[in-house]
């Protein structure tokens, strides 16, 4: 009997031990397997944020490539254009030194126009249709560059726009002057509008390219005040041409007001009611 229940007390501590080692690897396979599936879902999760991530990084690069070549300033042609005008006004100034001198004469001193006006030769109108085309395409990328939010048109349409606009100024003052002062042979308002116009292309060409590339709220604040420059310039030079007419001419002032309502004043008011919407302006 002791034999028996002593077989029995083997039998039964034996088979204990085994059953918890078996216990014990069944529990360790368990939390392995949750293990792995946490750390596989961790690794999951953090792959599909890596890729969120890159995603929003790649997103915000393209957003900012297409804003870089959307800008008329970030690319090599309007850099190459920008040297060309350099070019052009620096070989001026090397070929004929005294034109410069002369043509800031001219706008700031009328007493100097008025007894100067007969310079004039072929190389002299050379350099005044050169200044011209300058003038007009820095004009043009001053208003594209500080209006191209509001004003759907390109920079070449701007060009254009600004070119008949121009070229339509200088004929209607050439015959309006004529028929106001038909014993003149010495067109005073084209003269002085010519002379302010290359002057102005000249301050404008180095103004304008260093606005170009400062950053966006520098950019503008400095374009906003080329801009009002450029109308303080206009508001002068009709006030000069009124002056040099009156010194010039036994004319009444009334009669002189009326020419340059007419034919100067109007014109820009025009301007301004056709992009009045540009400033909520109601005219």
């Amino acid at each position: 009997m002791n034999k028996l229940l002593f077989i029995l007390l083997i039998l039964i501590s034996s088979l204990c031990p085994l059953k918890s080692e078996s216990q014990i690897a069944d529990s360790n396979s368990r939390i392995k397997v949750k293990l792995d599936s946490i750390f596989s879902g961790f690794s999951a999760y953090s792959f599909l944020a890596k890729e969120y991530l890159s995603a929003d990084d790649a997103d915000e690069n393209l957003v900012i490539f297409h804003k870089r070549h959307e800008s008329p300033f970030s690319n090599s042609q309007v850099f190459i254009g920008f040297i060309v005008l350099f070019a052009i006004i620096l070989f001026i100034r090397l070929a004929s030194p005294e034109y410069f001198r002369d043509l800031f004469l001219f706008a700031i001193n009328g007493n100097y126009l008025l007894a100067n006006h007969h310079k004039r030769n072929d190389f002299l109108l050379i350099n005044n249709i050169l200044l011209d085309g300058v003038f007009i395409v820095i004009l043009s990328v001053l208003f594209f560059n500080l209006f191209s939010g509001y004003i759907p048109l390109r920079l070449e349409e701007l060009f254009i726009g600004i070119t008949l606009f121009i070229v339509a100024q200088i004929v209607l003052v050439f015959i309006s002057y004529r028929t106001f002062f038909s014993s003149a042979i010495f067109n005073i308002h084209l003269t002085n509008l010519l002379i302010f116009n290359r002057v102005l292309g000249i301050i404008l060409t180095p103004a304008v390219f260093i606005a170009s590339y400062l950053n966006d709220a520098y950019q503008y604040i400095f374009l906003t005040i080329l801009f009002f420059l450029v109308v303080l310039i206009v508001v002068f030079r009709v006030f000069r041409v009124y002056f040099l007419i009156k010194r010039s001419y036994d004319f009444n002032s009334i009669y002189i007001i009326l020419y340059l309502c007419v034919f100067e004043i109007s014109l820009y008011l025009l301007i301004i009611r056709e992009f009045s919407w540009i400033t909520n302006l109601k005219l």
